[in-house]
Order: structure tokens, then sequence, then C-alpha cells
């Protein structure tokens, strides 16, 4: 599922699995990704570095970091950007010191 705002704002919620895991390396300006594995025995390269992850745990990614697949099963995957979690550009009586 995409969402997008009338001020660009934008959410993606996905299902990622071996068939759609190319979701993951599209990048989107200003975005921010949270992925959450629902399975054991993950393993992403990420930024040259091989990384292992169980059920449960979670990583947080922005648009710069590199991200290769060597092994997924299951994984939970958010996408917002800058508008979407931040009101600073459009509320005078706020301001943005991140989520």
């Amino acid at each position: 599922m995409i969402f997008l705002g009338n001020i660009k704002e934008y959410l993606q919620l996905e299902t990622i699995n071996n068939q759609n895991s190319k979701i993951i390396n599209e990048t989107i300006e200003s975005s921010l990704t949270i992925l959450w594995f629902e399975s054991d025995h993950n393993e992403l390269i990420i930024d040259g570095k091989k990384q292992a992850f169980s059920k449960n745990e979670i990583v947080f990614l922005t648009e710069f970091h590199k991200v290769e697949i060597n092994n997924i099963d299951c994984i939970r995957f958010l996408r917002f950007n800058r508008p979407f979690y931040c009101i600073l550009d459009h509320d005078t009586e706020v301001g943005c010191k991140g989520i």
C-alpha cells in the first residue's frame, strides 16, 4: 500500500519476501525505512557489511544506505518521507525535532 498526500507526504507499507524484495532498493527522497523481521535467518549486506537478523528484530535505514539481500523470508516494510512525519512546513506553531 502506498499513500501520497496533498503536500507530498509519502507512506508505504508492504510485506516483503524473495519475490518483491527489490522494493528495499527503491529510492524515495528524504525517506526513512523500517524493516521488521518476522522470521529467523535473514541476511542483508548493509553498506558492505553482512548483517544477520532474527525474528522480531528491527532495522532503521535512510535513503543513503546501500542494501543487498542474501536471504530473507518475511519482512514488514515501512517507508515514509519527511513531509509525512514532520509538520514544520505546514504548521506555524511547531518545529521538527525528528520522529
